[in-house]
């Protein structure tokens, strides 16, 4: 009976301690789930004995947080450390809303990725530079090289108008949806020193053009916020309207945004496959576009005019042993508006050619 008592009074000893507000000295409990108990330390301030204010609070775990609290929790500014290994690792420091990182804020991952940028509710979320944990060496530098995505974001995964630039000096300057280059884009190949400008479809090029990259101070002659690149066909207000639309409902139709990882304090330093972009077989290298216009003046020496019909399609086709589908060529000239006999420039054939093999 009397052990009752004492524990009854040391219970609400400590309930009126609990009551206190201001900076109290360190207060430990236990967290039981089953058979394991996790011990927890906090120092800082209370409210209404609630961590209210700035504190630190040691988790069972051994994770670590440090900074404002709000109603027992972590709101405004504040960072989170993680225990690996008996060492604390800083993962989070920026700004907190109802215990969820919110704001704009700084992500450590494991394996040296970086996250700057905003958040919303544990997500990224809005404009933000994302470091990949990819680093190779760079002989022109001393520091290492890594993947850097800098754009916007949404529930988590890369979307809207973003710029991804690879450790092989290649870049992508482009529009996103779902964590995939989806739209109008464009992708500079360091290597070929080319750039490719045009629409992208769940990652992959699809329909534009490949040319040589500009000297340094010119400009490319498209920007990723145009549909395509612009062409000079007979009838200018049809140029592949059709096609491109289509492209743009089959990217609508196909791609949704994806659910965001929630995941605990964690989110993907990862990159997909899709990153490091190869050379689309519908696109033509420097020797391929050599032959052609080769091909192309000679056809042009026999007609009149500045270019040549679009039934001479499938002769340029035959130079670079390209499979000419006469029935899909039909069809596309159909969907752009143009007959056998109508007049193409060169940039126009090579158009015509690689919405072929797209398609």
């Amino acid at each position: 009976m009397v052990r009752n008592e004492k524990q009854q009074t040391r219970s609400h000893a400590l309930e009126k301690l609990a009551e206190q507000n201001g900076i109290r000295h360190p207060v430990y409990w236990t967290v039981s789930r089953g058979d394991v108990h996790s011990k927890y330390k906090y120092s800082g301030e209370w409210k209404d004995g609630k961590r209210h204010g700035y504190g630190v609070l040691m988790y069972g775990n051994g994770d670590k947080y440090e900074g404002e609290w709000v109603q027992n929790l972590r709101q405004g500014n504040g960072t989170y450390w993680k225990s690996e290994k008996h060492k604390l690792r800083q993962k989070y420091t920026g700004e907190w809303k109802s215990d969820r990182m919110h704001g704009f804020g700084v992500f450590y991952y494991p394996q040296g990725a970086r996250y700057e940028g905003d958040w919303s509710h544990d997500k990224r979320h809005g404009t933000g530079r994302m470091e990949f944990g990819d680093r190779v060496s760079d002989d022109t530098s001393i520091t290492d090289v890594s993947t850097v995505y800098d754009g916007a974001w949404c529930d988590d995964q890369r979307c809207g108008r973003g710029v991804l630039s690879l450790p092989n000096g290649d870049r992508y300057d482009g529009s996103w949806i779902a964590d995939k280059k989806q739209g109008p884009g464009m992708y500079y190949y360091i290597k070929p020193n080319r750039v490719y400008v045009g629409e992208w479809i769940d990652g992959v090029p699809k329909c534009g053009t490949y040319e040589a990259l500009p000297a340094e101070g010119e400009s490319v002659s498209s920007t990723c916020s145009s549909k395509l690149p612009k062409l000079e066909l007979i009838e200018p207000q049809r140029i592949l309207s059709e096609r491109v639309n289509q492209l743009r409902k089959d990217r609508d139709d196909g791609v949704r945004f994806g659910e965001g990882n929630d995941k605990e304090l964690t989110g993907d330093s990862t990159l997909d496959s899709n990153e490091v972009c190869q050379l689309p077989e519908v696109m033509f290298d420097g020797d391929t576009l050599d032959r052609l216009e080769n091909v192309f003046s000679s056809i042009q020496n026999r007609e009149i005019g500045n270019g040549i019909e679009a039934k001479e399609l499938k002769q340029l086709a035959e130079c670079i042993e390209m499979q000419f589908d006469e029935f899909k060529a039909q069809e596309l000239m159909v969907e752009v508006g143009i007959t056998e006999t109508t007049v193409l420039t060169f940039p126009e054939c090579v158009e015509m050619l690689s919405l072929m093999n797209s398609s």
